[in-house]
Order: structure tokens, then sequence, then C-alpha cells
């Protein structure tokens, strides 16, 4: 079974220990807003990654990461959608751009209301 390290918004932020919790992934998925193009590069030092742009994105950043990624691991499919498509609250968003183009990956439901 791959072992995958998530994170998103670092904002052109790194931190060391990215190196120490992703040491040993088979792959790290970055969900957007990585604001530089060096947070990718230093990323792909440690494991390959999938990383998509998201509303802060510009430059290098948005020529190589892509709006999503829609991809199969290991059998079962996986998405990681950007901000930019879908907002950082996809339960914020407009109705239609509240899905995915895969079938298999329904629209998230607004949060519970709490009193």
């Amino acid at each position: 079974m791959k072992r995958i390290g998530i994170l998103s918004d670092t904002h052109s932020c790194w931190d060391e220990r990215y190196r120490k919790h992703f040491a040993g992934c088979d792959e790290i998925w970055h969900a957007g807003d990585l604001g530089d193009i060096t947070i990718l590069e230093r990323l792909e030092e440690i494991a390959p990654v999938r990383a998509v742009r998201g509303n802060i994105d510009h430059g290098d950043v948005a020529r190589r990461c892509p709006e999503v990624q829609e991809f199969e691991v290991e059998g079962p499919p996986a998405c990681i959608p950007g901000s930019r498509r879908h907002g950082s609250f996809p339960y914020q968003s407009p109705p239609e751009d509240r899905r995915s183009s895969h079938p298999k990956f329904p629209c998230l439901p607004p949060p519970e209301e709490s009193d």
C-alpha cells in the first residue's frame, strides 16, 4: 500500500519539518496554493509530487500544475481539486462549480448548521 503525504496552502513558506514528515512517503499530494515553484521543487526532492494550482498560484506553478488532477492509486480513483476550480470550501461555491468531472467523485454536501 502506498504511503501518501498530503498538504496544501503553503503560500511560498517552506518548513524544514516537511522533510521529516514526508520521509518514507511514496508520493506527496499538494492541494494548491503553493505560492512559489521552489516549494514544488523542494517537495520533489523528498518524493514524487502530484500538485494542483490554487487561486494564488501563477507563473511557473500555474504552468506546471493543472487545476485538477484525477487519477488512480492502486486501483481506486482519486482526485485533487484545486481551489481555483472549487474554491477553498466547495459548499460555498455555486452549485455548477461543485461537481467533479469524474462520476465517482460526488459533490460535497454543505456543512450542518449549528445552533
